[in-house]
């Protein structure tokens, strides 16, 4: 059971993540994708490209066996050194205690609050991780984003 990162085909990762989130992503999406043995188990993806930051999003199977560290710093490798992002963001709703744990977990602060926001009515919660608080990157490849050319994609 070789779990490898995978970031080739979006179209079919992004589809993935859709079917397990159920929802539909921005046309800007991309993707990082997790398997098993050739299989997605977990897909991470990014859209709502902006100036300053991206949207984030994890689909995955269910339980934990899929988290680990290397995923995790491929993640954060790529918003805050590949795109030079200082932030991302995420949204999630105030049922899903699951992911809220996620985001904790991977160092991300309770921002604010979309009440009613939810798609069946409940409260979106919002969390960010700023490049300077992310404990997955060593701070010796954390330089000034001016340094980077911030927000490429």
């Amino acid at each position: 059971m070789t779990r490898a990162l995978r970031y080739h085909g979006p179209e079919e990762m992004i589809a993935w993540a859709e079917a397990v989130i159920g929802c539909q992503f921005r046309p800007d999406a991309r993707a990082i994708g997790l398997t098993r043995s050739g299989a997605l188990i977990a897909v991470v993806v990014f859209d709502t490209f902006g100036p300053m930051e991206c949207m984030v999003s994890v689909a995955a199977e269910q339980g934990r066996a899929w988290l680990n560290r290397a995923f995790i710093a491929a993640v954060a490798s790529y918003v805050f050194l590949q795109c030079a992002f200082p932030r991302i963001t995420c949204t999630i709703s105030d049922n899903n205690a699951a992911s809220k744990r996620f985001c904790e977990h991977f160092g991300c602060s309770l921002e604010g609050r979309k009440r009613g926001a939810g798609p069946n009515g409940e409260d979106m919660l919002i969390y960010g991780l700023l490049r300077r608080e992310c404990a997955w990157i060593p701070k010796t490849l954390m330089v000034p984003s001016r340094q980077l050319g911030q927000g490429t994609v």
